[in-house]
């Protein structure tokens, strides 16, 4: 992406950088595809992990998969508190074992002793995650490791695997999808080179449907926990966005374009960025799924608000598969507050309510 001139658009200065040449052709995924659905939650967590350490993460979340979709239909039918239900959490302990092959990790036998001094350092980089008071809206920042332990066989100097615990409240986190969830490929984060383009492609997956995204640069180093590192943007931009972004211009199900925002025209450096993601074009069975998602959604609006279709014009656009679990959770609040509290027109109240839940997903 190559440098242009600042120009002023919608009232801001803007520096849009001018991508690689599109070549309109059917991107080429991998042959054999697993998609993954990860609670926003763990997509947007601050932390800076090796990539042999995200894919440690990667296996997790895959392992959590069955217990991810078990919440995912809980929430469709109406179940409240579903991830305290789902047997992963039904025993009295604190701690969740999961079990990992060292070859799921695609390396060989002679790289298992590098490896695991990597997994011992999952039990002390810090992560960062930001929680909600439910009944106060505070917001907090909470700052741990998101592995509790790692058992590594000492005797066998080849062992084939190895055990993660995570405590339990870690582990509900996996699973929790009250602020929705990413779905992304999940051989298209293995196959990274850098690891910047992991996150990257995870943080962009998650803003597929809306079609991008802006985030100050404090945002963004915060995310990717870059502390003092590339302290100019030009620095920045070389040593993390330009990697991701060659990565994954027209190797993924979606990538990104990026434009800079200046405070004032002489400024140096940027103050926000501007991120555009690309998608290529969703499979018919996505599409199925969404269409009978969006058809639930509506009924359950029909039936519970007395919406009509000017208010479904307004809320179905806005549906994704993401963010449904989400819609699901709102349309039971507001039933419930609706029920018990007199508004002047359920549906129009319903209807704002919805939106602005949806618009909040990643704030």
């Amino acid at each position: 992406m190559e440098r242009a001139k600042k120009k002023v658009e919608n009232g801001e200065i803007t520096l849009e950088r001018k991508g690689l040449p599109r070549t309109n052709k059917p991107v080429m995924l991998p042959k054999n595809i697993t998609w993954l659905k990860q609670s926003n939650i763990l997509t947007l967590m601050a932390a800076d992990f090796s990539v042999l350490q995200l894919k440690t993460v990667i296996l997790l979340v895959e392992k959590m998969q069955r217990y991810i979709q078990q919440n995912i239909d809980c929430k469709e039918e109406g179940i409240v508190g579903s991830s305290q239900q789902l047997s992963l959490f039904t025993d009295n302990s604190n701690i969740v074992t999961i079990e990992l092959a060292y070859k799921d990790l695609g390396i060989r036998p002679y790289q298992y002793a590098e490896l695991k001094v990597v997994l011992k350092q999952l039990t002390s980089i810090p992560i960062e995650l930001k929680t909600i008071d439910a009944r106060t809206g505070d917001r907090y920042c909470s700052y741990q490791a998101l592995v509790a332990k790692v058992i590594l066989n000492e005797t066998q100097k080849y062992s084939r695997n190895f055990e993660i615990h995570l405590d339990k409240d870690i582990a509900m986190m996996f699973v929790d999808i009250d602020k929705g969830y990413t779905k992304f490929i999940k051989e298209i984060a293995f196959n990274a080179k850098c690891k910047y383009t992991v996150r990257m492609y995870m943080l962009i997956s998650s803003w597929s449907q809306k079609g991008g995204f802006e985030m100050t640069i404090k945002e963004f180093r915060k995310l990717f926990m870059l502390g003092k590192k590339y302290a100019k943007y030009k620095d920045l931009y070389k040593r993390v966005i330009r990697p991701a972004y060659e990565e994954l211009h027209e190797n993924a199900d979606c990538w990104f374009e990026v434009a800079e925002k200046y405070a004032l025209p002489n400024d140096s450096e940027p103050y926000k960025l501007s991120f555009k993601v690309i998608r290529s074009s969703a499979s018919k069975a996505e599409q199925e799924q969404l269409n009978k998602v969006k058809e639930n959604i509506a009924n359950m609006c029909y039936k519970h608000f007395h919406m009509v279709d000017w208010h479904m014009q307004q809320l179905l656009p806005k549906i994704t598969l993401e963010n449904a679990p989400q819609v699901y959770n709102k349309i039971i609040f507001l039933g419930e507050y609706i029920k018990n509290n007199e508004v002047k027109s359920d549906a129009d109240y319903a209807l704002k309510g919805l939106i602005k839940e949806i618009d909040n997903i990643h704030s």
